[in-house]
């Protein structure tokens, strides 16, 4: 499952979530609009997989929003959930919505929550074939903003805040197709996080756009390697962030002394273990070469 995420405007990332990889990197100038060249990524994401792997699902934000990109998933057979943006036509339409038309969505433990939803069929531009459209209400606290961007994801009236979901899985109920739409964010942004936070690609070392864009490749290509190493530890450090894995096992405290003419490490009992985990594990990796 491929999720396309845009930290600003001018770096865009796609990872698959099972995984944990990033496939796909664009680093580009800072005035560029997010909606550009969406599904030209998304085809390089494509190309980028194992031969034999193919794309089944995508979860992207308001910016992939577009006609072409809903037609490559309708030709390619890719289940897709996209932010849909609150055109003017879509904001008439809730307004005239019934309070007796809104459903509840219930939570993760079955519960009833306060958001509610709304489904329908819809189109978009020029292509006649519609997809179904979840909407999203949920109660507006504290003071009431006035929004007149019809190209935002939300927009906000009579106290409740609107959003919706563009989505071609139509099998799946209101509250679970919300709820693995939001998985983008809780799953899939927080791996971005790793990347931004713990390799440093939150912040660029020089005004040059050049220079920049090799040092986000540079970032990009360190997360990977460390997202393999993690993917070959103990089971314990699976979800561990790099500062984890850097505490408890690049600097694993260790005495080194001199008996008999021969030098040994010694380690504490639990680190000894640990170690040993480690190197049995890697031992059963089965390695290929990179050329025959």
């Amino acid at each position: 499952m491929l999720c396309v995420l845009y930290d600003n405007s001018y770096r865009r990332v796609s990872c698959i979530l099972e995984i944990n990889h990033i496939i796909e990197t664009d680093f580009r100038e800072g005035n560029t609009s997010p909606k550009t060249e969406n599904l030209e990524f998304i085809k390089k994401c494509e190309s980028n997989l194992p031969k034999g792997v193919k794309l089944k699902y995508l979860r992207i934000d308001c910016a992939g929003y577009q006609e072409s990109i809903i037609r490559h998933c309708d030709k390619e057979n890719i289940h897709f959930a996209i932010r849909a943006i609150m055109s003017k036509s879509l904001r008439n339409y809730i307004n005239k919505l019934d309070e007796i038309q809104w459903d509840s969505v219930m939570k993760s433990d079955s519960s009833e929550s306060t958001m509610c939803s709304y489904r329908t069929t819809h189109t978009i531009a020029d292509y006649i074939i519609p997809f179904t459209l979840i909407i999203q209400r949920t109660p507006k606290s504290g003071q009431q903003q006035l929004d007149l961007n019809e190209n935002s994801g939300e927009f906000e009236t009579n106290g409740y805040t609107y959003r919706a979901i563009a989505t071609s899985l139509d099998s799946m109920s209101d509250s679970e197709i919300i709820k693995w739409y939001g998985m983008r964010a809780e799953k899939s942004e927080n791996k971005i996080k790793e990347l931004m936070l713990d390799f440093g690609g939150a912040h660029m070392p020089c005004g040059q756009f050049e220079a920049n864009a090799l040092y986000f490749s540079i970032c990009t290509l360190s997360y990977s390697l460390f997202v393999m190493l993690r993917n070959h530890l103990p089971d314990e450090f699976r979800k561990s962030r790099a500062k984890a894995v850097r505490l408890r096992i690049y600097a694993m405290a260790a005495k080194l002394i001199k008996h008999s003419r021969e030098y040994k490490l010694k380690l504490q009992k639990f680190n000894n273990n640990l170690l040993a985990q480690i190197i049995n594990k890697i031992k059963r990796y089965q390695f290929h070469p990179v050329l025959e």
